[in-house]
């Protein structure tokens, strides 16, 4: 039970609320057990909580640690795993190591349009992580726009319901504008979806981040209409 109200916490974006519920929920469950599978979602729902409160390399011990007792008590065809998998490489890449959280992602993704279908809210949701990891490495921007093309915000709610989808997706598909030439239309897109991601309390991280980008944005847009006035 502390488990599924951790649960709740985090999709409620109570981060500080869920950390203190969620680890002792974890610690118990693993002295009675240690290949509980429940034990295994916990750490990693705080390797989340980590992530999403700008602690990357807790975030990388705890999923990774999850990841790999989910093979070891799952097995390497469990969709549990899947998930796993695709969680540790979203937070390699987030530490900047792209190589194998790009690596990790796709082998998910393949393992969940296998295992529950290419449309499935969960294969959507490594799809996100995906399209989101190729855009902060640089990589491959035409399957980052076909991939942004195929996500749809309300599905991606069922796969976790945060209420956050819509703007954070829309903070991508100006964050592609921009990386491909066209900044002047990605402003109106992104200022609204930060805001909204404000007002929800959404991943403090990832909402820095993105802010940090708009303001480089405003900056250069500024001195590029500067440059053409003179």
């Amino acid at each position: 039970f502390k488990n599924l109200y951790g649960i709740n916490l985090v999709l409620e974006h109570q981060y500080e609320k869920a950390e203190p519920v969620l680890r002792e929920a974890y610690e118990t469950m693993i002295a009675h057990d240690s290949a509980n599978l429940y034990a295994h979602e916990t750490l990693g729902l705080l390797a989340v909580v980590y992530a999403r409160t700008g602690r990357m390399q807790e975030a990388l011990v705890a999923s990774r640690t999850s990841y790999e007792n989910y093979l070891r008590h799952a097995g390497a065809d469990s969709h549990y795993m899947a998930l796993a998998e695709g969680l540790l490489g979203a937070h390699e890449c987030s530490a900047g190591e792209y190589d194998s959280g790009i690596a990790h992602l796709e082998s998910a993704r393949t393992k969940l349009r296998r295992q529950l279908g290419e449309r499935h809210p969960q294969t959507q949701r490594m799809e996100f992580f995906l399209a989101r990891s190729l855009l902060k490495a640089g990589r491959r921007f035409e399957e980052v726009e076909h991939l942004l093309a195929g996500l749809d915000a309300d599905t991606l709610e069922t796969a976790s319901p945060e209420r956050d989808w819509a703007p954070r997706l829309d903070l991508l598909r100006g964050e592609l504008l921009i990386v491909t030439g066209r900044a002047t239309e990605a402003l109106p897109m992104i200022e609204p979806a930060l805001q909204r991601l404000r007002d929800l309390g959404s991943a403090q991280a990832e909402v820095l981040a993105a802010e940090k980008r708009l303001h480089s944005l405003v900056a250069t847009s500024s001195k590029a209409m500067e440059d053409h006035l003179q």
